[in-house]
């Protein structure tokens, strides 16, 4: 009877501490394996579980937070940003090719009247209110948008032709060399019996 009265209060308190031990026990962060060898972390392991307790680094809570920024006005016209430069529109056009295909250079041409046609090669094609200048012997003698000019009644001898691009207002854009060329008037011998007769 006196042992019955002894241990039932032990019974007790120690039935108590038990019941405790799980919430102080959870108290923290825990690493441990589960049943498949995985391991596992958490404030809340299993009763059964071999746990390593983990330190933690203290959690820093700040109070309203967000009310602790207040948005400011701010002035654009300090920043200054510089504005891009301005698209000028290109007046002049170089041309990738702009040369006499005939006549050729130091050239002799036999022409019986003194008439000869010049071609130029030009590329790209000529421009909107661009034209072609033909110059022969320092004189402008043709102006116009066709590529090839033909020229009448050449004295005999030495010539010198010359071609440049223009803008509506005259300007010259690019040019060609000058190009020599020797003119001879031939004279058959059938064209000199009609002379005689």
């Amino acid at each position: 009877m006196y042992l019955a009265r002894f241990l039932l209060p032990l019974i007790i308190f120690l039935l108590t501490i038990s019941s405790f031990s799980t919430p102080i026990l959870a108290d923290g962060f825990y690493k441990w394996r589960d049943a498949y060898g995985n391991i596992q972390y958490g404030d809340n392991p299993p009763k059964n579980a071999r746990l390593e307790k983990l330190d933690m680094p203290l959690l820093t809570v700040i109070q309203d937070y967000g009310s602790q920024w207040k948005s400011k006005e701010v002035n654009l016209k300090k920043f200054k940003t510089k504005s891009p430069p301005p698209i000028f529109e290109k007046t002049s056009v170089s041309y990738e090719k702009f040369a006499f295909i005939a006549p050729k250079m130091n050239q002799i041409i036999h022409a019986k009247d003194g008439d000869i046609s010049a071609m130029l090669s030009i590329r790209p094609p000529l421009k909107r209110g661009h034209s072609i200048v033909f110059n022969m012997d320092g004189k402008n003698k043709k102006r116009g948008t066709v590529r090839i000019a033909n020229f009448t009644a050449l004295s005999v001898g030495m010539h010198s032709l010359k071609a440049s691009i223009v803008n509506a207002k005259g300007k010259i854009i690019q040019s060609t060399p000058a190009i020599p060329f020797r003119l001879i008037r031939f004279d058959s011998a059938l064209s000199r019996k009609k002379r005689k007769k």
